[in-house]
């Protein structure tokens, strides 16, 4: 039974102290407390719980919950009178001081939660500006690099790209800048020795053009002169062909007879004899060494082929001949067609080659005409190439195909008869050899050349 307690644990245990009593006569009788002035009969069975474990446990001190929160009892026993003593302290008023650190602490932890949110904020701000500014500086030399790069080898490309103070970029700058410089140097190199062995070419061209020019000159030179010597011989068989219009009368006064049927006999001996034979006998003598200087002037012309072509031989690509060659012939009606091996290489002359192929696809283009097709092939052989031109057009009659490379032989109106028989004689001086078939008028032509490696 409580027997007395503070206003604080009255607050605590819900208990109100029996004071409004007024002692103003004796005490006449006894005046019981209420049964919640029990410790054990209490409303509140956490609270009974609580002290009735600290009664059986004689514990110096025990937390107790109650429906308001928790507590910490002390007690102590009086031993006169085994009076218990109780102190009642509210958890809350314990740990209130505890509490307001915790308070402090979670203050405090919240404002540097805020003061480090706020200042990586700032951080994150700063670190994106300078990762723009970085970006920035990193992307524009990138970007002249870019532009340099795809700029590289037209010509436009800027001089010198400027440094941006980042080492390894700077680097990689004076690297390009470097290797810029040398790839515009070597493409320079590379233009002035293309530019060198194209005029070389051209020279060479025109050397052997020169050269085909003069040897022309000097055939035409000598069939002229011998035309000359042959016209004269002629002029003089021609005054002995019209005194031959008399022969019907001397021939009828031998055969009237008479005084003067035999001086008539004698002066038509003494004129034919003395005058018609042997000027017939010198007009075919003319003309047989007429022949023989066409046949020294041609075997000159093969001679200067095969010592032309034994002049210095070069390695140069056919492929590349053959292709820009069709290529000037695709402006025409006709089709043309090509399958050309890349990497054809030979050693020989690349002039001559080249004038005899172009002369072989004019003549295919003439033939097949505006309608027709022509197909080139190109292909490596051993020592070599071989070179196919096929057409569809109006053909070569059989009696005509063994003629086609001699000299002087052509169907064309105007045309010199050199063309085939030139090309063959070259291909024929280094080993090679120009083939010609065709089943036929109408029927189209092939033209084969096989090109070998000049010793």
């Amino acid at each position: 039974m409580i027997l007395a307690m503070s206003e604080n644990v009255e607050k605590l245990l819900g208990l109100h102290e029996l004071k409004a009593h007024v002692y103003s006569e004796a005490v006449s009788k006894e005046q019981l407390k209420p049964e919640d002035f029990n410790i054990f009969k209490m409303s509140d069975p956490k609270l009974v719980e609580g002290f009735r474990s600290l009664f059986e446990s004689k514990a110096a001190l025990q937390e107790i919950s109650t429906r308001s929160g928790g507590l910490f009892v002390a007690q102590g026993v009086i031993p006169e009178t085994g009076w218990r003593v109780f102190v009642v302290v509210e958890k809350s008023d314990v740990f209130e001081s505890v509490e307001r650190l915790v308070t402090i602490s979670q203050r405090i932890g919240f404002a540097a939660v805020a003061v480090m949110l706020a200042f990586y904020v700032g951080f994150f701000l700063f670190l994106r500006n300078r990762a723009r500014r970085m970006a920035t500086d990193i992307a524009r030399p990138v970007a002249h690099l870019t532009r340099a790069t795809a700029e590289l080898g037209t010509g436009s490309s800027e001089a010198a790209i400027p440094a941006s103070g980042i080492e390894e970029i700077d680097q990689l700058t004076e690297n390009f800048n470097t290797m810029s410089g040398e790839l515009a140097q070597r493409s320079k190199d590379l233009v002035d020795a293309r530019v060198r062995t194209e005029m070389k070419a051209k020279e060479a061209e025109l050397a052997y053009t020169r050269g085909l020019y003069e040897s022309a000159s000097g055939y035409l030179h000598n069939v002229g002169n011998a035309i000359t010597r042959m016209e004269s011989r002629l002029m003089d068989f021609d005054a002995v062909v019209k005194s031959t219009r008399q022969y019907h009368d001397v021939f009828k006064k031998i055969e009237a007879g008479g005084t003067g049927a035999a001086e008539t006999l004698r002066r038509f001996k003494e004129v034919l004899l003395g005058k018609t034979v042997p000027l017939i006998e010198s007009t075919v003598d003319g003309i047989a060494r007429i022949k023989d200087s066409i046949r020294q002037t041609i075997a000159h012309q093969q001679a200067g082929f095969v010592a032309a072509n034994r002049q210095a031989p070069e390695r140069f690509d056919v492929s590349p001949l053959v292709a820009d060659l069709c290529a000037q012939f695709r402006d025409e009606p006709a089709t043309l067609r090509t399958t050309i091996e890349p990497g054809v290489e030979i050693v020989g002359h690349a002039e001559p080659l080249r004038q005899g192929i172009e002369n072989v696809l004019k003549n295919a283009l003439e033939a097949v005409g505006s309608t027709g097709s022509i197909l080139v092939r190109l292909t490596k052989s051993a020592g070599g190439a071989t070179l196919h031109v096929e057409d569809d057009g109006i053909g070569i009659p059989a009696e005509n195909l063994p003629k086609v490379t001699t000299p002087g032989f052509s169907t064309k109106p105007g045309g010199h008869g050199f063309g085939l028989h030139s090309f063959a004689v070259f291909l024929s001086s280094c080993g090679g050899r120009l083939t010609v078939e065709s089943d036929g008028p109408g029927k189209g032509a092939r033209i084969t050349a096989e090109i070998k490696n000049a010793e």
